[in-house]
């Protein structure tokens, strides 16, 4: 998780039992349009359509939070997601935007025309989660001055004065 890449998808993919027993959990967790397509006996259509996966800015914050509150497969295996999601190598996109003593985990995702980031800042007066996914992006460059880099920065930064900071 913490130096996540598309490659490492498809091999976790196969460690966790296939896209089938990941669709089935996340049918558990009440997430309903966060599949996986990629490899996945009867996702074809989906991924022709949608790629690799799909989901939703909703669901994959919810996601997010029920891995905070130890809700995802055992407290323990949710501890773990947690504490790796808290040290991403990915640093330059929503994370730029909080300060480096602030607790954050964070996933981010890229391909050609999508660049989306889910993140819960553990800010010193409330916690709070957010999830930005972009679609059908014109910039496809893969700098950090891509629009969908600067929109994760400008939308981090925007929350973390309003929200994050404590007077």
């Amino acid at each position: 998780i913490s130096f996540s890449d598309n490659t490492a998808s498809l091999w976790l993919q196969e460690l966790s039992g296939t896209g089938t027993k990941v669709n089935e959990l996340m049918s558990t967790l009440g997430l309903e349009h966060t599949r996986v397509n990629s490899r996945t006996e009867g996702r074809q259509d989906n991924f022709r359509k949608y790629g690799w996966g799909q989901t939703t800015p909703r669901e994959m914050a919810t996601l997010v939070e029920k891995i905070y509150n130890g809700e995802v497969v055992s407290p323990e295996a949710s501890d773990e997601m947690f504490r790796l999601m808290s040290k991403s190598f990915w640093d330059k996109e929503a994370l730029a935007s909080i300060p480096k003593n602030i607790n954050v985990a964070s996933k981010q995702g890229a391909v050609n025309r999508s660049r989306s980031e889910v993140f819960l800042v553990n800010a010193p007066g409330n916690d709070y989660v957010v999830s930005v996914i972009t679609k059908n992006q014109e910039d496809q460059s893969w700098g950090e001055d891509n629009e969908g880099y600067v929109l994760l920065r400008n939308v981090s930064r925007l929350l973390w004065e309003h929200i994050g900071q404590t007077d």
